[in-house]
């Protein structure tokens, strides 16, 4: 069975993918693969296949849909896929984004663009689990409950409550200030500017392998996460309103308007 974690850039992905990690993995009954995407960690059809022949579960985290997964989804085989997605107010997604990663004009609107169009195109797949960021955010408790409902699988009470406490966001946010994490970080960039270009290409699989290296991130093999993982605003609802200026407010909003009254995030006034 494979289990795909498809969620929203900077919409409590990571958290899902881990709570639906755990719950396989305190059940006996799958474990965690990792992230996926097309460029760093490239997804191939034979393990994609593999995978859901597998009567194990597993689950991999990822926010693009690969083609195989849709071709899946379609076949005969459907029933041996599960997807797991979570969105968040698109205006949200860019004030996180942009406070993340720097990004900015065309680039942010490119982000987000990806991000909406994944979003329809996993409306038209079957068997997915859906949640909404702002139902979600600070209950971990229903999270879990839901997930768990979602994979018709059983935890013993001791178990919920320890995924629960677990990755509760105060929690979550001691994990990505770890730190080996933080001291990983730091190794990489000294690393990154003593190693000739040429002797990186060398080392980066060793390095990559030791610590989850990816590019120039350095996360937690296991969780996903990586140093201040949460937002500086910690995943505050509706934090665009402050951390965008005017301009992007008003050209977020109004690009992505019917997607934004399509989920509730705008109420149309009627004449």
């Amino acid at each position: 069975m494979l289990i795909v974690c498809n969620g929203m850039i900077r919409s409590g992905s990571t958290l899902q993918y881990n709570l639906v990690r755990n719950i396989l993995e305190n059940s006996k009954l799958g474990r965690g693969e990792g992230f996926y995407d097309s460029k760093n960690c490239v997804l191939s059809k034979y393990q994609i296949n593999q995978w859901a022949d597998d009567d194990y579960y597993h689950v991999i985290k990822t926010h693009e849909l690969h083609p195989e997964i849709v071709q899946l989804s379609k076949s005969n085989k459907a029933n041996l896929l599960k997807i797991c997605y979570i969105y968040r107010d698109i205006r949200d997604v860019a004030a996180s984004v942009k406070n993340k990663w720097g990004r900015e004009g065309e680039e942010l609107i490119a982000s987000l663009d990806r991000a909406v169009n994944t979003y329809y195109e996993i409306m038209k797949i079957q068997n997915v689990f859906i949640q909404r960021y702002e139902d979600v955010f600070n209950n971990t408790s229903r999270n879990v409950e839901e997930i768990s409902n979602f994979l018709n699988i059983f935890i013993e009470k001791k178990v919920f409550n320890r995924i629960v406490d677990e990755y509760s966001i105060q929690n979550v946010k001691k994990q990505t200030k770890s730190f080996k994490l933080i001291l990983l970080k730091k190794l990489l960039m000294f690393f990154r500017i003593i190693t000739p270009v040429k002797a990186r290409k060398i080392f980066r699989p060793i390095i990559s392998n030791m610590t989850g290296f990816k590019g120039s991130n350095v996360f937690n093999k296991k969780t996903q996460f990586h140093p201040d993982h949460i937002s500086k605003n910690k995943g505050a609802i509706g934090s665009w309103r402050t951390d965008l200026n005017n301009y992007e407010k008003k050209i977020i909003t109004e690009r992505y308007r019917s997607w934004l009254i399509e989920r509730g995030y705008i109420i149309e006034k009627r004449e």
